[in-house]
Order: C-alpha cells, then structure tokens, then sequence
C-alpha cells in the first residue's frame, strides 16, 4: 500500500475512535443524573436505598427512638421523612430500602424489633408514640402517591397495630378533635367509663391523631395525620392488611371479656337501658372492619389488586386466625401492644372458603359479639341493638 493509502487509512480510524469516545460520553451523562439521585443504587434506577443508618437502628429500638422521635412540635421530622425517602426518588422495593426502612420505623415506634412477639411487654413511650404519629403525617400526605413503595407497608401496618386502640379511633373521627400535642395520656374520665386506656396501663402515652397548635408551621398537613388515607394505601399489601385486620378483631375480643354481663361498663347503670358507651366502642370496630374492607374492594375495581382470590389466599396465609372473647369477665388491664399480640382462638382455616368466612367483616364481627353474648347471658335486647348500630356503622365505613 502507497503513502497516501496508509494515511487516508489512519485518519478513517482516528474519526471513528473519535466519535467511538463520544458516544461513550454521551452515554455516560445520560446516566448521570439517576445514578446521583439513586444514591447508590444501580446506574438508571429511579429509587433510592434507605440511609446507611437504617440498619443499624433497626437493631437497636432505643437509639431509633431517639433518632427519629420528631418532637412534640414535629420539628424533627426531617430524619423521618429522609428515612422514608418521602421526596425525591421512592425507596427500592428491597432489603436495602423498604426493608431497611420499614424495620427502623417498627423499632423506633414500638420499641421493639420487627417481628419481636417475644419482646418484653411493657408500656409505650411518649416519643414512640410521636413517631408513629410522625409516620402517618407523612405517608398519608394527599401530595403522594395512592401507593406505597412495595415492601414497605407490612412494617408500617405492624406500627400502627401496636396503638389499634389509637387507629380505631381515628378512622371513627376521633383524631378530628384538637390536641396540645401529638400524643395524649388517658383521663380520669376516660378510664371511669372504659373509653381511651381502658383496656391498657392507665398512665400509657396514646397518639393523638389529629392537628396540634402549631402545626400549621411545619411543611405538611396542618390537619394532622389522614389515617383512613394511610389505610387505603397499605391495603394493596395482603400482609399489611391482615395485619390490621388481625389487630382490631384482637382489640374487639378483648374489650367484649372486659364488660359486665349486663353489656355494660363496668359499675355504669343507666334507668333507660341505653348502651351508649359499649353501642360507641362496637361502632369503632365496625368501622375500621368496614373501612379495611372498602379499601379492597376499592383497590380490586381500581385493578390495584388484580387477582383477588390470590389476595384473599395471602391474607388468609398471613393471618394469625380467629378471635373470641373468654366467657368470663377480665378486670387485668395491659401494655397497649398486647391487644394486637392477642393469642388467637382459632386458626382461620385453609382453602377458600375459609378465606371468605374471613375476609367478611361481618361474620367476624358478629361471630365473636353472639359467641360473647351467648356465653355471658346478655339479654337478646342488648344484643340486637349492639348488632344493629355495628351493621350500620360497617355499611356506612
């Protein structure tokens, strides 16, 4: 080959070693901007691990507490929402993200660690409870998404069922009522008439869900936590349903063994046979049984849930079985976190009819309160007019 070929040769090569470079460039500031947002994770992912830290606090409820507790003003709640990964990118779908996440948030609310039922059972904390509170502020912010990061609702469902007696009342429209702070202490009033911290330690700390003097001064929802919001949002999860699911028909079957035979409060008598105190309680139950049981049907027509008898079977799997009441009266109260640890009467059975006697809230609702009534002797009068305010308060949830 002449000169002149060997040089036309050398250059065709320097052009396309040129633009060979260039497209690797290109290509590599197209990734840029996800893997810097990603944190870590996989060059183009759009999601993020959770802080480093997570891990370590989920081993360690004390220091997770302390960590994330947002204060009594919310002023704190910036660790928080960087651990839920609540703007920006989402938090992987993994044990480096949700995962991680979600077990932080078990630890610092509960005290305990994911999981734990063998954990010692004591009394909440009042910068537990301002956790979990903190924690349904900013995941039932109407700004997000309807759904939850993937993996991440089971952990928050096991928070929120360690104060079922909190939630119930927040999905009734108790957590509308103004606070001084985000959490509150039983009064005297309420454990006279077995109403808040009845069934538990009378000194325990409960999350006031509901808006607070300065709330308006934080960057989310003056209004406080949307817990009904928060609900709709876990139920695509047939863990975190069953969780809750399992949680409240717990709570039912403890404060039906704590009446007297008379379907009263205790020491309560009124001359016109009213049952105004017990018809509120069972309307509570009703109505988270209620509101779970929207929120899926919800989720199926909305193609959230694509194949319901799959989810039917998962939360059948996932829960702990059927509750009833003992036939006898119970004056012992409990840590708060005990109701939702309850052991169950029963299991649930298998196959799908057991996950359809299950899934039906009425059944459950009313086959613990007839079972109760039947063993304690309450008038039939009694009986039907709780039945009746509990159906209502289903069909209206």
């Amino acid at each position: 080959m002449d000169f002149l070929g060997r040089l036309r040769r050398t250059r065709r090569r320097t052009r396309l070693l040129a633009l060979g470079a260039a497209a690797v460039l290109a290509a590599g500031a197209a990734v840029g901007v996800p893997l810097a947002t990603a944190e870590g994770g996989d060059p183009g992912s759009r999601c993020r691990p959770a802080p480093a830290e997570a891990r370590a606090l989920a081993r360690d409820p004390a220091r997770a507490t302390a960590a994330l507790d947002p204060g009594a003003d919310m002023g704190r709640i910036r660790s928080l929402a960087r651990l839920l990964r609540t703007s920006g990118h989402p938090l992987c779908p993994d044990t480096a993200g949700t995962g991680a996440a979600g077990r932080a948030v078990v630890a610092a609310a509960t005290g305990r660690a994911a999981g734990d039922a063998h954990a010692p059972r004591r009394a909440h904390r009042e910068a537990e409870a301002r956790v979990l509170y903190g924690v349904a502020l900013l995941l039932s912010e109407a700004r997000h998404s309807e759904r939850l990061p993937d993996g991440l609702a089971p952990y928050v469902a096991e928070a929120l069922a360690a104060y079922i007696d909190d939630v119930r009342r927040a999905v009734r429209g108790a957590g509308d009522i103004d606070y001084r702070k985000p959490t509150r202490r039983p009064s005297r009033s309420d454990l006279v008439e077995l109403r808040l911290g009845a069934l538990t330690y009378g000194d325990e700390p409960h999350v006031a869900f509901g808006p607070f003097p300065g709330a308006e001064h934080t960057p989310y929802d003056r209004h406080g936590p949307n817990v009904s919001r928060l609900i709709r949002r876990l139920t695509p999860s047939p863990r975190a349903f069953a969780t809750l699911y399992d949680a409240e028909r717990a709570y039912f079957a403890s404060y039906l063994e704590h009446l007297d035979d008379t379907a009263r409060i205790p020491g309560a008598r009124t001359d016109d046979g009213r049952l105004d105190g017990t018809e509120s309680e069972v309307r509570y139950t009703a109505d988270l049984l209620g509101t779970l049981s929207r929120a899926r049907e919800n989720a199926v027509r909305e193609g959230v849930i694509s194949d319901p008898e799959a989810y039917d079977r998962a939360v059948l799997r996932h829960s702990r079985g059927v509750h009833r009441a003992r036939d006898r009266q119970v004056r012992t109260r409990q840590p708060a976190v005990t109701l939702a640890q309850r052991r169950p009467s029963a299991p649930a059975g298998k196959g799908a009819r057991a996950a359809e006697r299950l899934l039906d809230g009425r059944i459950q609702m009313f086959g613990a309160l007839d079972d109760w009534a039947d063993a304690r002797g309450i008038p039939d009068s009694s009986r039907e007019q709780l039945r009746l305010g509990a159906l209502r308060a289903y069909l209206s949830a």
